[in-house]
């Protein structure tokens, strides 16, 4: 590690990591520290007995003709390969005529599963903008060996041209000149602290926790009142084997996502393995479900998600089996702003920018939402 670079990054997460990748390729000289003992974030893979869970997407990306999926092969020139989720599916039952009555629930379903919100909850810009763009952009694809390939194909970029990445390295404080970013101190896994001098900070740990990395001041004042009252959105995601494919049995044709507004608490399920038969087992599926927290009671919601696939899926106890159930809240949620409700990228602080989830520009979902902060940011610095 140096004493000084062109851009520090705090947070190798998906934010963290696509900025880096295009400020390195841009000649930038880039750290990136991450707490953590690995890279990735809330989006890579976690092999598990032969399976490939995750740290907290689903595998899915929202639009095939979105900004991750251009960014990556366009603007990186990654060669990831894409598959098409072309079967998206409404479990229901009954008549067109009660299917028609139903249709806010249905369209319930898909909000909470796609934002995390009901269609109330949600602002109404932010509605509209979701559904064009869900035709414009086209339904949700997956990389190629899931949501962890997307990673490495950054962390790739950015070693190859010199940018530096350090586990298990905090961001401590962020040092300001004038009104300017001037450096940040860290502090290593063993406790030691170091300063690293640089005019730029791009944060991906969330709005709330760079500020409290702010010295306190007029600046911090300032930012504080931006950040406004940011809610993070919550949820439970309960990962299944299978010993055969369930969503074509449940719908009665194949599909690799099922929205469910039956259900009392489970949104959609997903079968990545539907998609790409690497993510499980050979013989095995790998269903991944997700659902909102309505209460402070965590194991009833749990239970009542679990409830719901014992409703949906024939021989649900026969024939599945509950690989690990994750809760997505505090410091580790689902989004740290609920759609439409994002800090800005920009700051008080001239040099500090934030990427991620807790600052997805309008109409950007997930982690279109955190891709599109990310090339903001750069475009912003690249202007500058």
């Amino acid at each position: 590690m140096k004493a000084e670079y062109d851009v520090v990054i705090a947070g190798a997460g998906l934010g963290g990591l696509t900025a880096a990748a295009l400020l390195s390729r841009k000649g930038f000289s880039t750290l990136i520290i991450e707490k953590l003992p690995r890279i990735g974030g809330r989006f890579t893979n976690i092999p598990y007995k032969g399976f490939q869970l995750t740290t907290g997407a689903l595998h899915l990306i929202p639009h095939q003709r979105g900004v991750v999926k251009r960014l990556l092969k366009d603007e990186l020139n990654s060669d990831l390969e894409f598959i098409g989720t072309d079967s998206i599916l409404v479990l229901f039952e009954g008549s067109i005529v009660q299917y028609v009555r139903e249709l806010p629930g249905v369209f319930d379903s898909v909000f909470r599963f796609s934002l995390g919100l009901k269609v109330r909850e949600t602002p109404i810009t932010e509605a509209i903008k979701f559904m064009l763009k869900t035709v414009t952009a086209g339904k949700p694809c997956m990389p190629k060996g899931g949501c962890g390939s997307i990673i490495q194909a950054l962390e790739k970029i950015i070693l190859d041209n010199k940018g530096e990445i350090i586990n298990k390295t905090s961001l401590r404080s962020i040092m300001i000149q004038e009104c300017n970013v001037a450096g940040t101190v860290i502090r290593r896994g063993n406790g030691a602290t170091s300063t690293v001098k640089t005019p730029l900070l791009i944060s991906n740990i969330g709005p709330k926790n760079t500020l409290e990395a702010l010295q306190e001041g007029t600046l911090k004042e300032r930012f504080q009142c931006q950040l406004g009252k940011i809610r993070p959105t919550e949820g439970v995601k309960i990962n299944i084997e299978s010993n055969r494919p369930v969503l074509d049995e449940i719908v009665g044709e194949e599909a690799g996502l099922v929205f469910t507004p039956s259900c009392k608490r489970v949104a959609g399920i997903v079968e990545p393995s539907y998609m790409d038969p690497d993510l499980a087992p050979h013989g095995k599926s790998l269903l991944m479900t997700y659902q909102e927290i309505l209460s402070a009671n965590i194991q009833k919601e749990i239970q009542l998600g679990i409830h719901d696939l014992e409703e949906i899926i024939p021989d649900f106890k026969k024939n599945c089996h509950i690989l690990a159930i994750q809760v997505f809240r505090g410091e580790w949620p689902v989004n740290h702003a609920r759609q439409g409700l994002d800090a800005s990228q920009t700051t008080p602080v001239k040099g500090l920018y934030l990427v991620g989830d807790g600052a997805k520009p309008s109409g950007f979902i997930m982690v279109e939402g955190v891709v599109e902060s990310a090339r903001r940011v750069v475009e912003c610095i690249l202007r500058t």
